[in-house]
């Protein structure tokens, strides 16, 4: 009979080792969801921080360009450096159009110089022909001049 005592005993502390051994493993099971939402949420952290990072990096950069805008336009804020470029700055499409007008003007430019140069070289060559036909004209009077003052002489 002790011994039936006995196994009644060891049979109520296994039951009871059992609940708790099912205890404790609802109480691991819960705790293994809480470290994986713990490991969730520090991977969730860590997206943050990076995002963080990359938003500090994108703000230094912006504060870099803003502030030499600012020095760029004279401007005391952002917005007024933005009213300026609004009104003074000439867009690129606007501004090769312009430059390629100016280089068309240019080579024309150039082209007409070229023309001017070869008729002052043509009009000099003019001259020099016109000077020398002078001369021989001159010359050919003042001979026959002289030759009729001589007849005349002679009479």
């Amino acid at each position: 009979m002790q011994e039936n005592v006995r196994l009644k005993g060891l049979a109520r502390e296994n039951e009871t080792l059992k609940r708790q051994l099912i205890e404790k493993e609802r109480e691991l099971e819960e705790l293994r969801k809480r470290l994986a939402l713990m490991d969730e949420m520090a991977t969730r952290v860590e997206k943050l921080g990076e995002k963080i990072n990359a938003y500090e990096s994108q703000l230094k950069r912006m504060r870099v360009a803003e502030k030499q805008l600012l020095e760029i336009t004279g401007a005391k804020d952002v917005s007024s450096a933005l009213e300026v470029i609004k009104k003074d700055f000439i867009p690129r499409s606007k501004f090769e159009r312009i430059l390629g007008e100016v280089k068309a003007a240019v080579a024309a430019m150039d082209t007409l110089k070229e023309e001017n140069e070869r008729l002052r070289r043509e009009n000099e060559k003019l001259k020099e022909a016109l000077k020398m036909l002078l001369q021989e004209r001159t010359a050919g009077e003042n001979t026959e001049e002289g030759s009729s003052l001589f007849e005349e002489e002679k009479l």
